[in-house]
């Protein structure tokens, strides 16, 4: 049984037993994976990678602060974890995840990654140019801003691609409210385009997503998990389906740039079968070719 097959062993062992000091032992162990991964591909110059780095680095910070709010506090004679936080950041990490995906596919055309990445960018830019300034810096930067905002705009207009659109793909991006879209695709559609399984993380999204928004909901949630079985389920939930994303982007980061590959080639075998076991269980039957 050489290491490698030793790993994937205890991990379904591991994964069996429900044991949740296994589950976040795992996650810390992507997240530094990530991290190093990020390192290697940035020192490495590689062009036309945008803000990739910035927002791989959120997804690494989502995972820290997962793990560490994961770690039980003592309330009412009982140890709890706090879930609404932890639903908050394991959404950000889902759509941070689908973020690379929509906006850095080699899957897509150079011309569609400039499109998107402008539009993105424009969307935050005017998204800011709403907030409140007080010092004489924050309206400098604002008015910086909206220099490149405005160029930004002129630039998404005269572009193939929206010209291209129809009427109503082009108000659905509402480039001239306070409020653009920051994408030409819901998170649904997202989703669906990604190596995700469709209907599993749609799901996802969907709890995530009401536990985060809901007052009651978050209420109720917070009633149950004095219950000791519903907390364990749900904490163990929670960071396997963390771990799912954060094997996929290791394995599709490798796909999108293989200079990176001979750093992942020399990590830790239980690196490699963690990626292994949970992007093949991300992606589900419903994506396999």
């Amino acid at each position: 049984l050489n290491i490698y097959n030793y790993h994937i062993v205890k991990l379904f062992a591991d994964y069996q037993k429900k044991d949740t000091s296994a589950f976040l032992s795992d996650l810390d162990t992507l997240s530094d994976a990530l991290a190093d991964l990020t390192t290697t591909l940035f020192d490495s110059k590689i062009k036309d990678t945008g803000d990739l780095e910035a927002i791989l680095a959120k997804l690494v910070l989502n995972v820290k602060s997962i793990v560490a709010l994961v770690k039980y506090t003592e309330l009412r004679g009982k140890k709890i974890f706090d879930p609404g936080s932890v639903f908050i950041l394991a959404r950000a990490l889902l759509e941070n995840y689908l973020m690379v995906d929509y906006l850095f596919s080699p899957r897509i055309s150079s011309e569609l990654v400039t499109f998107r990445f402008d539009l993105y960018k424009y969307a935050g830019l005017k998204n800011r140019q709403s907030y409140y300034s007080i010092s004489d810096y924050s309206k400098a930067k604002k008015a910086k801003e909206k220099k490149e905002m405005d160029e930004l705009y002129k630039k998404i207009k005269d572009s193939n691609i929206y010209q291209a659109f129809t009427k109503r793909e082009k108000d659905n991006l509402k480039l001239d409210t306070d409020n653009p879209s920051s994408k030409t695709h819901n998170w649904y559609q997202l989703i669906s385009g990604s190596d995700l399984d469709t209907e599993k993380f749609t799901s996802v999204w969907k709890w995530f997503s009401n536990y985060s928004h809901s007052e009651y909901i978050g209420l109720i949630q917070i009633k149950e998990i004095f219950t000791k079985q519903v907390q364990v389920e749900n904490v163990n939930l929670v960071i396997h389906l963390c771990l799912m994303i954060v094997a996929s982007m290791i394995k599709d980061l490798i796909e999108y740039y293989p200079s990176i590959k001979i750093k992942y080639n020399i990590l830790p075998s239980k690196v490699h079968a963690i990626v292994n076991v949970q992007s093949g269980v991300a992606q589900g039957s419903s994506k396999t070719p």
